[in-house]
């Protein structure tokens, strides 16, 4: 993803990633609208603080995904 990569540059994000299934992506930010259509699913999340570049991660593979609620109520 081009970016101006370095610390004190910061945006927020909004990512949508399309991959063909049965394969996931997964990625920094919090998760949104998740939309499956002629064997692809396209994920999508929003880090909507300003973030420097390098802290945005994203993986694409073939993962088993979980949800869950920590000690705080945090997703």
């Amino acid at each position: 993803m081009p970016v101006d990569d370095h610390p004190l540059k910061r945006a927020p994000f909004r990512v949508k990633v399309t991959v063909p299934d049965p394969m996931e992506a997964i990625m920094s930010g919090v998760g949104g609208v998740t939309t499956s259509t002629g064997g692809r699913t396209t994920f999508e999340w929003d880090i909507p603080e300003p973030t420097a570049p390098y802290l945005v991660a994203l993986a694409i593979g073939d993962f088993e995904s979980t949800e869950s609620t920590g000690p705080d109520g945090l997703p």
